[in-house]
C-alpha cells in the first residue's frame, strides 16, 4: 500500500529532535529516558509525520458520494490483505442504511476477530521495540492530538448530512480514532502492504469503511 506514508521520506524531510518538535512530543520529554529514547530509535522518529498526516485527514468529508470507482482498488487491497478476497466494496448512499450497518457491527464476525488479530500483531511489535510503557504513551499521544479534530469532522458531517441521532457521532468518532491508532501501528513498525493502510487511504478519500460482511465491504 505504498504511497500514504513512506518511513524514508518521512525521515529525510521532517527528521526531528525533542528541542524541534518539544511542544508536540512534551508528554515525551518530561521524561528524558522517554527523550531519548524518540531520539535513538528510528522508527518513532516517523510519529510526529504520520500524526500530522492523520490530521490533515478530511474526514467524513465525502460520506455517501464521490467516485466510487476510483475507490474499488483500495476497497480490495484492504479485503484481500485481510483475508477476505471474495468481498467486494458495497458502497452506500442511503444514510439509513449506513447509520444502521455501523451500529450494527458484529464484534464477533470474521472481519472484525480478522482486525483485532491483525492489531494485536502490530502491538506486539511494537511494544517489543520500545517497550509497554512508551507504547502506552504513544497510543495516548495520538488520542490527545487527533480526537479533537475528529470530533469536529464528526459532528460537521452529522449537521451537514442531517443526521440527528448521537449514535453516528459516537460510531464514526470511534471508527476514525481506531484507523488512525492502526495506521500509527503500521507506521511504527513498517509494513507499507498491511492492510490497515487501505483503510485509512479511504477515510483518506473522505469515506467511512465500515465493516466486512459475507461478501461485502460496506463502505458510507
Amino acid at each position: 500500500m505504498g504511497g500514504w506514508f513512506d518511513e524514508k521520506t518521512a525521515q529525510d524531510d521532517l527528521s526531528f529532535t525533542t528541542e524541534d518538535h518539544g511542544e508536540a512530543l512534551d508528554g515525551f520529554a518530561e521524561d528524558e529516558d522517554i527523550a531519548a529514547l524518540v531520539d535513538d530509535l528510528p522508527s518513532l522518529k516517523a510519529l510526529p509525520t504520520v500524526i500530522t498526516m492523520l490530521a490533515r485527514i478530511p474526514w467524513f468529508t465525502r460520506l455517501g458520494t464521490g467516485d466510487n470507482d476510483r475507490l474499488v482498488p483500495m476497497a480490495r487491497a484492504f479485503a484481500d490483505t485481510l483475508g477476505f478476497p471474495e468481498s467486494w466494496p458495497a458502497f452506500f448512499d442511503d444514510i439509513d442504511e449506513a447509520l444502521e450497518a455501523a451500529l450494527s457491527l458484529d464484534l464477533n464476525g470474521p472481519a472484525w476477530e480478522a482486525e483485532e488479530a491483525a492489531r494485536a500483531a502490530l502491538t506486539e511489535d511494537l511494544v517489543a521495540k520500545v517497550g509497554e510503557s512508551v507504547f502506552e504513551m504513544i497510543m495516548l499521544l495520538v488520542m490527545r492530538e487527533l480526537a479533537p479534530s475528529i470530533e469536529q469532522a464528526a459532528a460537521d458531517a452529522q449537521a451537514r448530512i442531517g443526521i440527528m441521532d448521537d449514535d453516528f457521532l459516537r460510531a464514526a468518532v470511534g471508527a476514525a480514532i481506531q484507523a488512525s491508532h492502526q495506521a500509527v501501528l503500521v507506521a511504527l513498525v513498517g509494513d507499507e502492504d498491511h492492510p490497515f493502510m487501505a483503510r485509512i487511504a479511504l477515510f483518506e478519500a473522505g469515506r467511512w469503511p465500515i465493516t466486512i460482511v459475507g461478501s461485502s465491504f460496506l463502505i458510507f
